[in-house]
């Protein structure tokens, strides 16, 4: 009996740590993205509030291995820094958006990624799914990414649109990027050609849905099920107890 009502004082010290470390607001993601020619890549709410910087790819021209876990899941060597992808894992709170800020440093120009939702669906880079806003800051060509303030000021002034322009998985300059998915698509907002609107400025790419939205919580009052299942144990243990303690047991 001891056993019991230990192992019901046990599940809910569990359950009260578990629901701690794992808030229901927050949940992980992971990314495998390339851009021709740079990118930085983000998480916050849909008017800039909450903007988190997950990471960047190289700056210069050439390529340089992605050797911190998670590396892509498929080995690349390439020349250009577009020719091989990077990857990320981070967390996104309920109702966070995507961003991928991307630039060109001349020639063509495109993103392409994968993104492993908190449902493991799959998010891809397309036109479907994705708007777009040009910045009013100047292109940082090989330079220093814009400052964490300026895309969250930009996203929150941003008039939002469809990308335009698209291409498979295998399209020429890019051919075939290793680790990101067949389906996705290299992307840019009006044309992957050499000459863009954009070439003076950066581009904020945005997921047009939230990547993750928090389960609704319970009414005032209303415990949640692991709890509820931990304090009907607890009850089990202690009327186990009682009626083992009586005289007429």
């Amino acid at each position: 009996m001891r056993t019991l009502y230990s192992a019901a004082i046990g599940a809910l010290a569990f359950l009260a740590v578990f629901e701690t470390v794992l808030p229901a607001h927050a949940a992980q993601l992971s990314a495998t993205v390339t851009t021709d020619n740079h990118y930085g890549l983000y998480s916050g709410q849909a008017d800039g509030s909450g903007l988190s910087f997950v990471g960047r790819n190289e700056e210069g021209n050439g390529h340089i291995p992605d050797l911190l876990p998670p590396t892509p899941s498929e080995a690349c060597s390439g020349t250009f820094n577009w020719q091989c992808p990077e990857s990320w894992a981070f967390e996104v709170n309920s109702e966070d958006h995507v961003y991928v800020v991307a630039w060109d440093t001349g020639l063509q120009q495109s993103w392409i990624g994968e993104f492993q939702l908190p449902d493991s669906s799959l998010l891809l880079s397309n036109t479907s799914d994705w708007e777009y806003a040009i910045a009013s800051g100047s292109n940082p060509l090989d330079g220093a990414i814009p400052s964490l303030l300026d895309i969250a000021t930009e996203i929150a002034n941003a008039t939002w649109s469809t990308p335009q322009a698209s291409a498979p998985q295998g399209t020429s300059p890019w051919g075939t990027i290793p680790g990101i998915s067949a389906s996705a698509q290299f992307v840019w907002h009006d044309t992957l050609d050499s000459t863009s609107t954009s070439d003076a400025n950066y581009v904020i790419f945005r997921s047009k849905a939230p990547v993750f939205s928090a389960p609704t919580p319970p009414p005032v009052g209303v415990l949640e099920p692991a709890t509820t299942v931990g304090l009907g144990l607890l009850g089990m243990a202690c009327l186990f107890t009682k009626r083992k303690g009586s005289p007429n047991s």
